[in-house]
């Protein structure tokens, strides 16, 4: 009894230690990816790798002027697969075959209908050629009869009493629209006062202490979340222009800001500014690593202080 009782206990210390283990893998064990991006006037083609636990994992993402797909692979075996230039490919082909079938089935007709068709026609031709006389003189009496309508209704006098009706349905409508303009106007008023308390109150609420302390801490570990997850290597070489060459200079000051934020040095990631031509071209590559246990504990971090969640519990 004792020894079976030992033998679970460490059956359930081994699995234990087994999902332990791959709890810090998993938290622990950085996940390495690689990007990399060319553009021209053209075409533009776009490719992302990351990879887990020296490549047990892959995750291949490509997307391009033609189209997007991605692989998840484990131990080097497809898991899940996605193209979309395929799909779209096999969809036209099944719409094709469709349509092919379609027009066969409606262009097909068998020998006793087209018999049937020729012998129908036969027949109306023939009954619209007996018929003729009768509808000459239908026509010729209901011309007849319009015409001495015509002449009664000249005859007849003007009603004074249809205007009467024809001007209070005037004032009806006016009197209408007068009350639609008014009511407008009344619902515009409201929406305006409605909008002014809104504001005042989303103004208390931004510019309350307990708003800025959480703006200071949110703010904290959102730039740590962006270090952390920042590609450690970037080379490249862009050129870009605008047509308008002060649309060309705000982009560069922003591209600047980007640089700043990232750490990306100019030595290995070269601008050149056409202010006289329209273009975009280049190339991109960028490598880097993300921990996901230290990146959770920031999320956690957020999710978890009491001040932001009050503050977005207000705003909503």
């Amino acid at each position: 009894m004792v020894h079976i009782l030992f033998l679970i206990l460490k059956i359930i210390g081994i699995v234990l230690l087994v999902l332990l283990t791959l709890a810090f893998l998993i938290l622990l064990f950085p996940i390495s990816y690689r990007a990399k991006a060319d553009l021209n006037e053209k075409s533009y083609n776009a490719t992302v790798k990351a990879f887990w636990l020296f490549g047990i994992v892959h995750f291949g993402f490509v997307i391009n002027n033609t189209g997007k797909k991605y692989c998840l692979r484990i131990l080097g075996i497809p898991v899940k697969r996605y193209s979309e230039k395929e799909k779209h490919s096999k969809k036209s082909e099944d719409d094709f075959k469709y349509n092919v079938k379609k027009e066969t089935a409606e262009n097909t007709i068998s020998k006793d209908e087209l018999q049937n068709q020729v012998k129908t026609e036969g027949r109306q031709g023939n009954a619209d050629n007996k018929d003729k006389p009768d509808i000459i003189n239908i026509n010729i009496q209901e011309e007849d009869v319009s015409e001495k309508q015509k002449d009664a209704t000249l005859k007849k006098p003007k009603d004074k009493t249809k205007k009467k009706i024809k001007i209070s349905e005037i004032i009806t409508k006016i009197k209408d629209k007068i009350k639609d303009i008014y009511n407008r106007i009344k619902e515009g008023f409201q929406n305006l006062d409605n909008l002014k308390k809104k504001v005042a109150r989303y103004k208390k609420i931004l510019t309350a202490n307990i708003t800025k302390e959480a703006y200071r801490f949110a703010k904290k570990y959102v730039l740590k979340i962006l270090k952390h997850i920042r590609p450690k290597k970037v080379r490249g070489n862009l050129k870009i222009g605008f047509e308008y060459p002060d649309e060309t200079g705000k982009a560069i000051g922003y591209i600047a800001v980007i640089f700043g934020m990232f750490n990306i040095n100019p030595k290995h990631f070269r601008i050149n500014a056409d202010f006289e031509n329209k273009v975009m071209e280049g190339n991109i590559k960028a490598k880097g690593t993300v921990t996901v246990g230290i990146a959770g504990y920031y999320i956690l971090r957020l999710y978890w202080n009491k001040k932001l969640r009050s503050v977005i519990r207000k705003l909503s």
